[in-house]
């Protein structure tokens, strides 16, 4: 199962979209998830990640429920279903920014 589209006018937070396109994928309520989204992100630090006017282009991406999941600063959400073999339960959360940006080039 592969879910994707914008939420860059969503009108609510990131984490919130997230959740719900899961939750979607899933057949569920979004309160029966397996786990809470805090498992495996801060939804807070997600949603502040690209709020705002001076937000910096790039993307995250992480596992949650079973799925990678890949926001980026246009509002670009994707969940994507890891295959069995491939589910890492403590998966590694990722944020990319172009090397241009990345805090180490301003020197």
């Amino acid at each position: 199962m592969t879910s994707s589209g914008s939420g860059g006018d969503r009108g609510y937070p990131l984490s919130t979209a997230i959740i719900e396109r899961i939750a979607a994928l899933e057949e569920v309520d979004p309160l029966q998830l397996e786990h809470p989204l805090n498992d495996a992100v801060d939804p807070d630090a997600l949603d502040s990640l690209f709020d705002g006017v001076d937000t910096v282009p790039g993307h995250v991406v992480f596992e949650y429920c079973g799925y990678e999941v890949f926001a980026d600063s246009q509002g670009r959400v994707s969940v994507e279903e890891i295959p069995e073999e491939g589910f890492d339960p403590d998966g590694a959360v990722e944020r990319h920014l172009p090397e241009s940006t990345s805090p180490s080039s301003k020197n």
